[in-house]
């Protein structure tokens, strides 16, 4: 979502499912074999939620968005493609983040004031 409000990034998630199915942005330029032993081939377009970008995991976010957490507008690729979710949530972070910047495509920075 090139032109999205923070809130929208946060309900929505990344917005890259249309975007990134090139051959270059292929994982690894490898399969991906899922849980029920099949065999994915996946393009690497990067984590689905903000809480996992940052930690590897999102029990929110669900195949199809089952839970209705999130604004399901057809552009996560965790809510398109189980495959996908599977190897998102088989990252396990154990780094600590000192400090996040988030920004989207406003005019003005978030604190007018310090």
């Amino acid at each position: 979502h090139p032109s999205s409000s923070i809130l929208e990034i946060i309900m929505t998630g990344n917005g890259m499912w249309t975007r990134w199915a090139t051959k270059n942005a292929m994982i690894g330029g490898v399969k991906y074999e899922t849980q029920d032993g099949d065999t994915a081939y996946l393009y690497d377009m990067g984590a689905c939620s903000v809480p996992q970008l940052l930690t590897g995991h999102d029990k929110l976010v669900t195949s199809g968005d089952t839970l209705g957490s999130f604004i399901n507008d057809g552009e996560n690729p965790c809510f398109q493609e189980d495959a996908y979710l599977q190897y998102q949530e088989s990252f396990d972070y154990k780094g600590t983040w000192d400090f996040v910047v988030l920004t989207d495509q406003a005019k003005r920075m978030c604190f007018d004031e310090t």
